[in-house]
């Protein structure tokens, strides 16, 4: 089922990202796929509120579309679904080394799936 909160079109060429980078090394296509997938893994753990979504998806786009499986962060979502913090929290209360380790592993796990 296509995300309602995507536009059938796509995001519109020409706009100004204050983290070009973050998009570049992708295809429109894939930028535009985890862009209208992010948030159904959000939604997943319990995440509803906008800017919760907003930053699961930024996160997902800059560290990869599987951070969240990331056992570490796996683990800290616990708490965001039972409620108890809200993702935004959860997210800056994680070490710089966390987010860090997410983004190899994250790579590593697509290398890996590019294989089989």
């Amino acid at each position: 089922m296509r995300n309602p909160a995507c536009p059938a079109g796509g995001f519109g060429a020409g706009r100004q990202f204050n983290q070009p980078g973050v998009l570049s090394d992708r295809s429109d296509w894939e930028n535009y796929r985890m862009a209208c997938g992010l948030p159904d893994a959000a939604n997943g753990h319990g995440i509803r509120g906008l800017q919760d979504l907003v930053n699961f998806t930024g996160a997902g786009m800059i560290l990869g579309e599987r951070f969240h499986r990331f056992p570490p962060i796996a683990q800290a979502l616990v708490v965001v679904k039972e409620g108890r913090q809200p993702f935004t929290e959860m997210l800056k209360s994680l070490p710089a080394d966390v987010l860090r380790q997410a983004r190899v592993w994250v790579s590593g796990d697509d290398k890996d799936k590019e294989g089989a």
